[in-house]
């Protein structure tokens, strides 16, 4: 299994950077991070603070479509995100 993590902070992220090389960004989102399995998930998870995005299970099979799509803009996190109206 596959996912996508983000830095918690800038901390985490410059870590990542040293281990995983630069981020994978997008056209339309401003969710940056890096694709890996889940035993560098556990790996990851004990040493810094990191987002973690499920990769839909259709890319499972083939990371560099989703990676693809995901610079092009045509798969987005974004729709994750929860917004609280304030009156």
């Amino acid at each position: 299994m596959y996912y996508f993590i983000e830095a918690y902070d800038k901390e985490d992220a410059a870590f990542l950077r040293d281990i995983f090389g630069r981020p994978e960004s997008s056209d339309i989102s401003d969710i940056e991070g890096w694709v890996i399995d889940k035993d560098k998930l556990v790996e990851v998870q004990k040493a810094c603070r990191v987002i973690v995005h499920e990769i839909p299970e259709h890319y499972q099979d083939n990371i560099k479509s989703f990676v693809m799509d995901y610079w092009d803009g045509e798969f987005s996190f974004d729709f994750e995100k929860k917004y609280v109206e304030a009156n």
